[in-house]
């Protein structure tokens, strides 16, 4: 190859990329028109997002201060009256079955989930449950919602429902 041929080369290449930026800029390429609020809405619930405004989400918070007042109330009345009242007799315990409903919300993390299931003592080990949803792959699709979990269920169906799957 000689000069003359690198050079042809070159201003053609020149030449192909200043008719390409012209296009793009003239034609505006990159925008593929404007953002409302409806198809922002649209392409969240198409990909399984939950959209709220900022009163529905005020209300949600609301509500779930108001369930954490109701179960530190609950924790603070089960131990007065649990030491007034005392059998005579010994009495076989059975193992309670405790049922909760668990409301996840945007944001919560599976340790976070783990955590509140603990405190509930659904689960026993919230460090276990939390480390069996992250090996099995369970963290990545925990869904927003309120979910019936009891303490006789394992953790696999506990992942589960929290899934949907």
């Amino acid at each position: 190859m000689n000069s003359r041929v690198i050079r042809a080369f070159a201003l053609g290449i020149v030449f192909a990329v200043s008719i390409l930026g012209t296009y793009y800029y003239v034609k505006d390429v990159g925008v593929s028109g404007e953002l409302n609020e409806q198809s922002a809405k649209k392409y969240l619930e198409k990909k399984n997002f939950v959209v709220l405004t900022s009163d529905e989400y005020k209300k949600t918070q609301f509500k779930e201060k108001a369930v954490k007042k109701e179960t530190a109330a609950k924790k603070k009345e089960s131990p007065t009256t649990s030491s007034i009242e005392k059998p005579a007799a010994p009495v076989e315990k059975k193992p309670e079955v405790i049922n909760y409903s668990l409301y996840i919300v945007s944001g919560m993390t599976s340790g976070e989930i783990a955590e509140v299931l603990a405190k509930q003592k659904i689960v026993a080990n919230k460090f276990e449950f939390e480390q069996y949803l992250i090996k099995n792959n369970y963290h990545t699709e925990v869904q927003l919602g309120t979910f019936e979990v009891n303490s006789e269920m394992t953790y696999e169906e506990i992942a589960k429902v929290i899934t949907k799957s």
